[in-house]
């Protein structure tokens, strides 16, 4: 398979939202910070076009034939000056088609975010990853990625 990673532009927002709402259907069951509401389609669309042209963030997208296959959202966090690290490079979303997943494109992905951290003096890497979403946990481990925290959570009632 041949790909290649590119920044993702305005007009990818359409494919991206299309490997959103994957990310979302993969993640059906695991817990409520994954439960789509749709009538908030629009603002979802919205936000995507917003983070896509930020420039403290940044999406790539990796592109097979004109067609998007994947993308990786990211962006830079500094931390408390009394902490170790001062600047992490945080991965906020990463998605493959299904259709085109094993090829390489998610670590490809994961290697552009990291130069980009590396560009910018990021001390470290994190992510949040679903405890139920097992597959994940093992994709990002084979990339050097190892739990540190877990996130809580409890609903009212």
């Amino acid at each position: 398979m041949s790909f290649n990673i590119r920044l993702a532009q305005k007009k990818d927002l359409v494919s991206i939202h299309g490997l959103w709402m994957e990310i979302m259907k993969h993640h059906t069951g695991q817990g409520p910070m994954f439960d789509y509401d749709e009538k908030y389609d629009n603002e979802l669309k919205e936000s995507l076009a917003n983070r896509i042209k930020a420039k403290e963030e940044r999406c790539f997208v990796a592109v097979e034939s004109d067609m998007i296959i994947g993308c990786i959202f990211c962006r830079i966090n500094d931390t408390s000056p009394f902490i170790a690290i001062k600047k992490t490079g945080y991965i906020a979303e990463t998605v493959v088609l299904k259709s085109a997943r094993s090829n390489g494109i998610g670590t490809q992905l994961v290697k552009t975010a990291q130069a980009w951290f590396d560009e910018n003096n990021c001390d470290a890497s994190a992510l949040k990853v679903s405890v139920k979403n097992e597959d994940g946990i093992r994709f990002w481990e084979r990339l050097g990625f190892e739990p540190t925290t877990f996130n809580m959570h409890r609903l009212k009632g």
